[in-house]
């Protein structure tokens, strides 16, 4: 779900955050933080609104009527673009983390298990807390990019490697799409495992050009390679998303594959 909060400023400094959390999120938010909070800060954050989701649409030519013969296009002055933020970078970067001394309750996904001094997005343990976070926060896009790889793709791509289609090509807006989610649900922002990156790169950015027919699967495996490593990831991401509640003792090669892609293995 999607909670759309405002920050109460005014002018310049007013600002909308788009936060993707739980459902449960809205009650935590106002019946455990805000009462924290209360008095602490003139203006504080307020929950002004709900979606299940947050759909992306191409902004068209647009003028403002002329005031005194002053015209500006929108594309002159543009607006500033909006995008979710996960819950866990919400909490930890724009609520105030402590009062008087005393820090701020904490949201149940965020790490229990940790001491506040072993805090830190370096700790491993720590970040396959924010790692798992991030994950359930993100379930809802991840599922709507699965659901277009099945309808589109996952039948399709290996069947125009075969039949010599150069349709083949449009696998990498599907993995382009699936890595870019991937890599901003990092707990630590950065290059996902060099091995993962290398692969995409391999597999990604490749313009068809006929001379590419004659050497067919030099050109065109390293796309579908690329691919199936993006789809791979993107159905652990979800399962394990659904299935642990924190990070496990004992780990799935799945849950392993996503710690080391992310470099917390």
């Amino acid at each position: 779900m999607i909670f759309i909060f405002d920050n109460g400023e005014v002018y310049s400094n007013h600002a909308l955050y788009f936060v993707d959390a739980p459902e449960d999120f809205g009650a935590w938010f106002n019946d455990v933080y805000l009462p924290w909070i209360d008095g602490a800060v003139y203006r504080p954050l307020m929950i002004v609104a709900t979606a299940p989701a947050v759909e992306r649409r191409e902004r068209v030519p647009y003028s403002p009527r002329p005031v005194d013969k002053f015209d500006l296009s929108i594309e002159d002055d543009p607006m500033k673009e909006f995008s979710t933020m996960s819950v866990v970078d919400f909490l930890a970067k724009i609520i105030v983390q402590e009062r008087d001394g005393k820090p701020r309750p904490r949201y149940t996904l965020e790490i229990e298990t940790v001491s506040p001094a072993e805090e830190s997005p370096d700790d491993s343990r720590f970040g396959e807390a924010l790692l798992l976070a991030n994950l359930k926060a993100a379930l809802p896009e991840l599922e709507r990019l699965r659901g277009d790889c099945r309808a589109r793709a996952d039948e399709d791509v290996p069947y125009r490697l075969l039949h010599l289609s150069n349709k083949v090509y449009w696998a990498q807006h599907h993995t382009t799409e699936i890595v870019t989610r991937l890599r901003a649900l990092a707990p630590v922002p950065g290059r996902l495992d060099d091995y993962i990156e290398e692969i995409i790169a391999a597999g990604t950015g490749k313009k068809w050009e006929l001379s590419h027919n004659g050497d067919w699967t030099l050109h065109t495996r390293p796309i579908v390679e690329a691919y199936f490593w993006a789809r791979y990831l993107l159905d652990m991401a979800i399962r394990f998303g659904h299935e642990y509640e924190r990070p496990p003792g004992l780990l799935d090669y799945g849950w392993a594959a996503l710690l080391t892609i992310y470099r917390l293995r």
